[in-house]
């Protein structure tokens, strides 16, 4: 029933038509070109604006949230995945301001590391730090057990195979390759 309208189709041309018209748009703007024509290209591409995010409305994929709430709810959701409160973040930031400081570079790399590997990223911006979301570089502990129990590490996998000398023991993976798949 979700593609009796073709949807996802409909909507990838429209968008993308879109997005190639703003994109040649914006290479034209770049060029030299009469004030009036420039005028005409903002208004259209204006014009494409209100009827991409009408259709981005009508979907439900236009937020109603500033950029400054959606950033927050990201901070939150990052602190959360990483078992940190912001003051714990803040803490850590000024605790690597301070190795800064000491020329303790060793340390102040330990805490940018240590932090992004959770997912959270700290930008130096002038003589502030602040930090924002990211995808962590490593998986956390809670990310590593649900891993861990979904499916047998590849090195489980391996080592079976190196056990089977005979090739008539190895079974069929999943998808029936093997020497005990089933014939075509």
């Amino acid at each position: 029933m979700s593609d009796d309208l073709q949807t996802p189709v409909i909507l990838t041309g429209a968008l993308q038509e879109a997005l190639k018209f703003v994109n040649s748009s914006s290479k034209m703007l770049k060029k030299k070109m009469q004030k009036k024509t420039q005028l005409q290209l903002v208004q259209s591409l204006l014009e494409v604006e209100k009827e991409v995010r009408k259709v981005l409305n009508v979907l439900g994929l236009l937020s109603s949230l500033s950029y400054a709430e959606v950033l927050q709810q990201f901070k939150e959701k990052a602190l959360k995945r990483a078992g940190l409160t912001e003051d714990e973040v803040l803490n850590l930031i000024e605790e690597r301001r301070q190795a800064r400081i000491n020329k303790d570079f060793a340390k102040s790399d330990e805490v940018r590391t240590g932090l992004t590997a959770k997912g959270i990223a700290l930008m130096d911006v002038g003589n502030e730090t602040i930090w924002r979301p990211c995808i962590p570089s490593e998986p956390t502990a809670a990310q590593a057990v649900q891993t861990d129990n979904k499916a047998p590490k590849v090195e489980e996998k391996l080592s079976t195979l190196a056990v089977s000398e005979n090739v008539e023991e190895i079974p069929a993976d999943r998808e029936g390759n093997g020497p005990h798949a089933p014939s075509t």
